[in-house]
């Protein structure tokens, strides 16, 4: 009979985010939680797909964004992929904040 570490039997991407919870202090993981939430939803990269229906784009929107150099890419042959936090970090550089509340 063999024994396995208690890591061993988790799979990966979920092990891989308890250490590195692990490795955070406590203050800041809820600054880093969305993050790692994004990670472990969508991995480190997305397809078109996945960004379309997370950000609401049309594929037609997100080509052009491609085209125009707004929105990070990665190409592998014929194959497009989004890294999770650029996409991310695109749509919180488009944020507008709310007016503060009249009195």
């Amino acid at each position: 009979m063999q024994i396995h570490e208690p890591l061993a039997l988790i799979p990966a991407p979920v092990s891989e985010i308890g250490l590195e919870l692990g490795r955070v202090a406590s203050a800041d993981l809820l600054a880093t939680m969305p993050e790692i939430i994004r990670r472990s939803r969508f991995g480190e990269y997305m397809t078109g797909g996945q960004v379309e229906a997370e950000t609401g784009l049309s594929s037609r929107q997100l080509r052009h964004l491609r085209s125009t150099r707004q929105i990070p890419y990665t190409k592998r042959g014929q194959t497009i992929r989004y890294k999770t936090s650029e996409v991310f970090a695109f749509m919180d550089a488009g944020r507008i904040p709310a007016r503060d509340p009249i009195p």
